[in-house]
């Protein structure tokens, strides 16, 4: 039985609120990538020369994460894997998410049951940033937003999906706020998936209870039940 968590995400962070710190993020992590911190700080200080923040501005950050962090999508990194230009999408929601509240940008973090996604608001109006899609994950019209919004809530695999995927199908359906302070709980969640699926059953028990510590949802409580259900065959 093996298991991939896929994901979406959106929820209002306020320019006010601190940035959740990189050395938070990568605590999720076994390691800490030792030149990671450094080359986001270049990143933020190259997107922050200006005090308005509009969508060409916006653009060039996502461009610029991209060419600098995210080259090979793998499913269920961790944190530190963005060294390596190795992300999923919520590796590369988070760094987005973290740089976003450095440079004091209003954003959107939503939860669905299998996928993330960011809406952000510059002074032009509503962004939604796909994080995963490098050319046509940056989109500004309002109609299309809306469109991709309702297909996130919507969304369900297919049967081909599912058997290309996993062989288990959660019966948790979420859409929901994610508090940006809470984004690393998701990073322990996913990590707990893959230790699940090389059967490191201690492992996956240890992250789901620090992910409950940080960010409790539906999600792990389910999990956990199928650890157990897994543990007494």
């Amino acid at each position: 039985m093996r298991l991939i968590f896929t994901c979406l995400v959106l929820g209002l962070v306020s320019p006010g609120l601190l940035s959740q710190s990189l050395a938070d993020l990568s605590s999720t992590c076994k390691t800490v990538a030792p030149h990671l911190e450094s080359r986001v700080d270049r990143i933020y200080t190259e997107a922050s020369t200006s005090k308005t923040f509009d969508n060409r501005q916006l653009k060039h950050l996502f461009d610029l994460v991209h060419s600098r962090f995210l080259h090979h999508y793998v499913p269920l990194s961790d944190f530190n894997d963005l060294e390596q230009k190795q992300f999923d999408c919520l590796t590369a929601t988070a760094l987005f998410s973290h740089l976003l509240q450095r440079l004091q940008v209003d954003h959107q973090v939503i939860e669905t049951s299998y996928h993330i996604f960011i809406i952000t608001r510059t002074s032009e109006g509503r962004v939604l940033l796909e994080t995963t899609d490098r050319w046509s994950g940056f989109v500004t019209d309002q109609g299309l937003i809306e469109e991709k919004i309702a297909a996130y809530r919507s969304y369900r695999p297919t049967s081909r999906e599912l058997s290309n995927m996993i062989d288990y199908r959660y019966n948790t359906e979420l859409f929901q706020v994610v508090p940006p302070e809470k984004i690393s709980g998701l990073l322990l969640y996913n990590q707990a998936v893959k230790a699940f699926n090389n059967h490191q059953w201690n492992e996956c028990r240890m992250l789901l209870a620090r992910a409950r510590q940080i960010y409790p949802t539906p999600r792990i409580d389910e999990m956990f039940a199928l650890l157990h259900a897994v543990a007494l065959r």
